[in-house]
């Protein structure tokens, strides 16, 4: 008989799968679910760690704390213990007869009201966004979709839909639809456990990252840190960058970034400012900067 850990990391096993959409059937598939962690929560979990969870090693492993935390983080929970408890108590048992399973009509009509409110919302927020843009002038967008470094957004919405992003699963580090190669990345300034540092009164020429986190050995940030250039390395991209808590409590837009090789290592990862503006119709032409 399964414990109730067991049950629950079953559980969490399962949402994650239906999470990505795949099953964790190959050594592809946990490199792939590997690098969608990090997309999502900016943290490392490797594929071997990953197949001893799924069983996919025979050797015995019991997943750490730590691991079952960004687990649950990656399916959007608080952490372990917040997974572990949402899911003891299904709102529908699986007893449930067959007949109650369909929606009463008063659920329907909530549904209903509550759509056309999202849409009137949407429709509302949008106009918001016009007219504030719309004040900021020059110091925002200017014609034709002219972005300028410099450029201050309220909150991550605002400058994501200018790239066709539309939910917010996350926006640390969301690659732009249809430009592989292409992310918007979100980061906080002198951000306690990504660091984040520069010059702000230069507007961020460059970025230093470091990861670090209190209660962690100074082995596993080692090890953190050049998972992390490896893999900068490896994707080669280039970081479109709004960067949160600069100059004001929103974020401000600084420009496109590559990884500098000369200044970075697998201590810590330095990105320097590779162009100022951006025209949003032509983003092609930024595949130029990459290494």
């Amino acid at each position: 008989m399964q414990t109730q850990q067991e049950q629950a990391l079953e559980r969490l096993r399962e949402e994650i799968e239906s999470v990505v959409g795949r099953k964790m059937k190959t050594p592809k598939d946990f490199d792939f679910l590997a690098e969608q962690i990090f997309e999502k929560i900016h943290e490392t979990v490797s594929p071997t760690t990953l197949k001893r969870i799924w069983g996919y090693l025979s050797e015995p492993s019991t997943p750490r704390l730590f691991t079952l935390d960004l687990l649950a983080q990656f399916v959007g929970y608080k952490d372990w213990d917040a997974f572990c408890h949402q899911d003891s108590s299904p709102v529908i048992p699986a007893s449930t007869p067959h007949k109650h399973s369909f929606l009463s009509w008063s659920t329907i009509s909530l549904i209903a009201v509550t759509i056309v409110i999202l849409l009137l919302s949407g429709i509302i927020i949008r106009s918001s966004l016009k007219s504030s843009d719309a004040k900021k002038g020059s110091d925002q967008l200017v014609s034709d979709y002219f972005l300028k470094r410099g450029a201050h957004f309220d909150k991550p919405q605002d400058y994501l839909e200018l790239f066709g992003i539309h939910d917010l699963d996350f926006f640390w580090g969301r690659e732009i639809p249809n430009y592989p190669g292409l992310y918007i990345w979100g980061p906080e300034y002198g951000n306690p456990t990504w660091g984040n540092k520069g010059d702000s009164a230069a507007m961020m020429p460059t970025i230093s990252v470091h990861w670090s986190l209190e209660n962690v050995s100074q082995e596993q940030i080692a090890r953190r840190n050049s998972d992390f250039y490896y893999q900068a390395l490896h994707r080669n991209e280039i970081r479109l960058t709004f960067m949160k808590d600069l100059v004001y409590p929103g974020y401000v837009f600084l420009g496109a970034y590559r990884l500098s090789k000369e200044e970075s290592d697998s201590t810590h990862n330095v990105w320097e400012r590779v162009q100022d503006d951006l025209y949003l119709h032509d983003l092609n032409q930024l595949y130029k900067y990459r290494n």
